[in-house]
């Protein structure tokens, strides 16, 4: 028989929450990794409540950023191997947005990669970006939006879940195909919806940069 009092009260398991509330972190990690390689991750969080037409500016500002960053650092200054912007907005359970861009270098490069990083983000908050470089992000997005529904949208768990939960807190019946459709967005998107979100979702943010970088071998350049 196991020791203890079977009428003894557990004590209840509480969810940890390990996000910081610092508002900038940076930190620089050095590991035993193959070749003079670095990983940058460089990352914003705000919780600002974002319209559909915000919304809609963050995804093209994302693609403005990559596509910049992808010019400028790969191509231009062949700093990087590696590109990536994401973006993410969420309503529920609360608001927040992200912004994130991670990119792999050459270890000796990394301070001028991350200063690139930053030049670029305060270009596109100031809408220093080409006519071409908007359209080229607008455009697919624009075009998609305005596509015909496909057949299964009716059949979509996902869709249906949603439904279920408007229905929930607002006792609002509607059908997922009216849950999916909204009013065409991206077509009348401008540069300045544009600077606008950046500067929405940058003023205040919760920074994080993050390198993960080669050890500095005996014998090797640093």
């Amino acid at each position: 028989m196991l020791k203890g009092d079977p009428n003894q009260t557990l004590p209840v398991p509480t969810a940890m929450n390990f996000a910081s509330k610092e508002p900038v972190i940076k930190r620089r990690f050095n590991v035993d990794m193959q070749g003079d390689m670095a990983e940058i991750e460089i990352s914003f969080a705000n919780k600002q409540r974002l319209s559909d037409k915000e919304q809609a500016a963050l995804e093209v500002m994302r693609s403005i950023l990559e596509t910049k960053a992808f010019d400028e650092i790969r191509e231009k200054e062949q700093l990087s191997y590696t590109i990536g912007v994401s973006a993410n907005y969420t309503s529920q359970p609360e608001t927040s947005e992200t912004l994130s861009i991670h990119l792999s270098t050459a270890r000796q490069n990394v301070d001028k990669a991350v200063a690139k990083v930053y030049a670029l983000l305060e270009e596109v908050s100031q809408g220093k970006f080409t006519a071409d470089q908007f359209k080229q992000a607008v455009v697919p997005l624009a075009v998609d939006e305005q596509s015909p529904a496909s057949p299964e949208l009716a059949t979509n768990p996902s869709l249906w879940m949603a439904t279920l939960g408007v229905y929930a807190q607002t006792g609002e019946t509607i059908t997922p195909e009216e849950s999916a459709a909204v009013e065409p967005v991206f077509s009348t998107l401008t540069p300045a919806d544009v600077m606008a979100v950046a500067t929405k979702l940058l003023n205040n943010a919760v920074k994080r940069e993050i390198v993960v970088q080669a050890i500095a071998h005996e014998g090797k350049l640093s």
